[in-house]
């Protein structure tokens, strides 16, 4: 037996689908009309007509005992957002015992949503704020050697100048934070960027700047990109709906903001 997806019930399918696409910014994977199934692995599902598969049998909202979790790591940001569109709150921003940051809120038929801070960023937060790993390590219940990974995967530097094709953040490439002949970064390294093949001079032929313009996007050379890039803490194919969504001087922001993150 193989477990597939939770899933939720709800009341109205269309203001749903758009509460977890524009609010949590999910992404649906199927949509059969009265379910609606998004790339995490949940579903939500037409309350009426899920009742007649079930008997008619009694549907309860505010029961309080199940919850979907999801992960990200700006959370005064989207603590704003929520407060913004006004979303009723369990509870606003708060550390657990582990320290982890979390918010829990209702959706629209009221399943608690909780969204933490992932462990990996959690980790790093720690090491910025003083302490030593093998505190970090008592404080959050993981390995000393996963919370070292960690550290080294979110370790940033601050970057302002041009954002490449790809949508790498320079500030957190490997070859601009390493200490010995670092790379200076897109904006004067500019030659090496004007001559990569695989995004800069495909997205000139195509008359785009980023690759997210594309009509092909993802296509299969980004997302192989992206997938060796993940050891890093940086998904391109995120990056490119930042940028999307942000411009470049929101991305900017976005990225450089998580240095100081704890401030």
């Amino acid at each position: 037996m193989k477990f597939i997806c939770p899933l939720i019930t709800v009341a109205d399918i269309k203001k749903s689908r758009e509460f977890y696409e524009k609010v949590l910014e999910q992404k649906v994977k199927f949509d059969f009309g009265e379910n609606v199934t998004f790339e995490g692995d949940f579903a939500i599902h037409k309350k009426s007509h899920f009742q007649k598969l079930i008997d008619n049998k009694e549907i309860k909202t505010n029961c309080n005992n199940f919850e979907l979790y999801f992960e990200y790591d700006n959370l005064q940001q989207l603590e704003n957002k929520l407060s913004e569109i006004k979303v009723d709150f369990v509870h606003e921003l708060r550390e657990q015992p582990w320290r982890q940051k979390v918010i829990r809120f209702y959706d629209l038929d009221k399943n608690i949503i909780e969204v933490g801070e992932s462990m990996e960023f959690l980790a790093y937060r720690l090491t910025k704020e003083g302490n030593t790993l093998k505190e970090i390590s008592e404080i959050i219940s993981m390995p000393l050697e996963l919370v070292k990974a960690s550290i080294q995967k979110l370790e940033l530097k601050n970057y302002q100048g041009r954002v490449p094709a790809c949508g790498c953040f320079c500030g957190g490439c490997p070859t601009y934070t390493r200490e010995k002949k670092p790379c200076p970064g897109a904006e004067i390294n500019y030659a090496r960027c004007e001559n990569c093949k695989t995004f800069h001079l495909c997205c000139k032929d195509k008359g785009v700047s980023y690759c997210y313009q594309c009509d092909e996007f993802p296509c299969k050379k980004f997302k192989s990109w992206t997938k060796r890039w993940e050891k890093y803490g940086q998904n391109f194919i995120e990056n490119q709906n930042i940028l999307k969504l942000k411009g470049q001087n929101g991305f900017l922001e976005y990225y450089n903001s998580k240095i100081n993150i704890t401030e």
